[in-house]
């Protein structure tokens, strides 16, 4: 299992386009500030603010980890290196487990690199329009932390959905179709707006605002249990699929 862990964060450190993905991540928070320092009539600002740069960041970020995840396990049936892989370490539990792991562990590395880059860049902005962040609140910490689990928890599914779906094209179209189109479909389609707070996307925004006490998002216990619970259900089937299905 060590070999395994060590071999995919060679992989991670070593793949061209983990690196640029991730240069992007952290390059995103400074962008994302640009627009109001430039903005011929500059938006009204306050400590809050702060948070909006770290879930801006987080709804960018758990795309991105998605993907990531999505084609480190697709791609290795694409590219035909599970094969070797698996003759290495016929134990495909313990491949996807790494995989879990090694993406889980890449999801929370650039959540608290870009949520460290989005404090810094938001803090000296804010101070530019005589606003005073205490970095070390309760809600700034909060925040930062609800960053670190759902992008985490992204990760960690998009590996499992890579390794249910081995056609590596079809299984990023679908995630993303997923994440972007349908979840906010389903709940006009059955004319139940309330629904779209207990899709996975929902889940997410109310950890994100757990720390805001008026966007009536709930218990943010009960959404990180049930996100939890949806990439636990993910990575189980992920795990008797690779069991049961032929490697090519």
């Amino acid at each position: 299992m060590n070999a395994l862990l060590r071999a995919e964060a060679r992989k991670m450190l070593t793949t061209r386009s983990t690196i640029l993905v991730a240069g992007f991540a952290l390059l995103y928070p400074v962008l994302s500030v640009l627009p109001a320092v430039f903005a011929r009539n500059e938006p009204a600002v306050d400590e809050s603010s702060i948070l909006e740069v770290l879930r801006g960041g987080a709804d960018v970020l758990t795309l991105i980890v998605l993907v990531l995840g999505i084609l480190a396990v697709a791609g290795e049936h694409r590219h035909g290196t599970i094969v070797p892989t698996l003759l290495v370490s016929p134990r495909r539990g313990r491949f996807v487990a790494a995989k879990l792991a090694s993406q889980a562990a890449l999801g929370a590395t650039l959540a608290v690199a870009a949520s460290a880059v989005g404090l810094i860049t938001g803090t000296v902005y804010l101070a530019s329009r005589d606003v005073s962040v205490d970095l070390l609140s309760g809600d700034v910490l909060l925040t930062a932390s609800a960053v670190a689990l759902v992008v985490t928890l992204y990760a960690f599914m998009g590996a499992a959905v890579g390794a249910l779906v081995k056609n590596q094209t079809a299984a990023v179209a679908g995630a993303l179709i997923w994440v972007l189109t349908v979840e906010n479909a389903i709940p006009l389609v059955l004319r139940n707006p309330g629904l779209k707070r207990w899709m996975p996307g929902g889940l997410s925004d109310r950890l994100l605002q757990a720390a805001d006490p008026f966007a009536g998002t709930g218990n943010a216990w009960l959404a990180l249990a049930m996100l939890t619970g949806v990439a636990v259900l993910l990575a189980g089937v992920a795990f008797v699929r690779t069991e049961t299905a032929d490697v090519h």
